[in-house]
């Protein structure tokens, strides 16, 4: 895309671009973009990973095109910047968490290596909210 000489928005001039305002503001939406990512996304993969995984997908497809046509505009280029950041860094987070602890692991083979009646009766605790 080819912008006249005079700036993307026809204004007739240019101004200089801010910046410092400019990385400040995207630095601020980047960290409460990523909290919030975490959050929501930690809080659906305790329902089940995959929601999680689908839900985030549709909001970045949904935003993404308006996202797009915004990137160009004099403040919200900012913003959208730290939002591109802080989903991307919401997403490594969640993917860090996602590994499973030792003891999810070790009940986990218990659970396989104990008896069918043995193995309901674990499996109903874990469901039931029993450890």
């Amino acid at each position: 895309m080819t912008h006249p000489p005079d700036g993307p928005y026809g204004y007739g001039y240019s101004e200089p671009t801010p910046w410092a305002t400019g990385i400040a503001l995207i630095v601020i939406v980047a960290a409460l973009t990523a909290a919030g990512v975490y959050a929501f996304g930690a809080a659906l993969a305790q329902i089940h990973p995959l929601l999680a995984v689908v839900v985030n997908l549709i909001a970045v497809g949904g935003a993404t095109p308006t996202a797009w046509r915004w990137r160009y505009a004099p403040v919200t280029r900012w913003v959208i910047f730290g939002l591109a950041a802080g989903v991307l860094l919401g997403w490594v987070a969640l993917l860090a968490g996602a590994t499973p602890d030792k003891s999810s692991v070790a009940l986990g083979h218990s659970i396989l290596a104990a008896q069918p009646a043995q193995q309901a009766a674990a499996l109903a605790i874990v469901f039931d909210g029993g450890l």
